[in-house]
């Protein structure tokens, strides 16, 4: 079962099957649809991924978890790339 997650954005195609109020929730909730044997398809911007740190170290890397599928707004704002750009890198192989 595919369940769509994630934080609608300006130009946003995408829509959320279950309402999330942070970019940190659709991650939890992603890993939950995975243990449950669901597959998540995530999408957000790339400014969202410094949110989701704390939910990476503590439920997608112990636990071996890749979110497959995704899509990640690439294009920001300027201030967003200068410090996230490496983050994103890292946490791009993840999704």
């Amino acid at each position: 079962m595919r369940i769509t997650l994630g934080i609608p954005y300006s130009g946003c195609e995408y829509t959320s099957d279950i309402p999330c109020t942070s970019e940190a929730e659709v991650i939890a909730i992603a890993c939950g649809v995975l243990l449950g044997g669901g597959e998540p398809f995530v999408f957000m911007q790339d400014s969202g991924w410094l949110n989701c740190l704390n939910n990476f170290a503590s439920l997608c890397e112990p636990y071996d978890l890749k979110i497959n599928n995704g899509y990640i707004k690439e294009v920001s704002e300027p201030e967003h790339h200068k410090y996230s750009n490496t983050l994103f890198k890292h946490l791009r192989g993840r999704l």
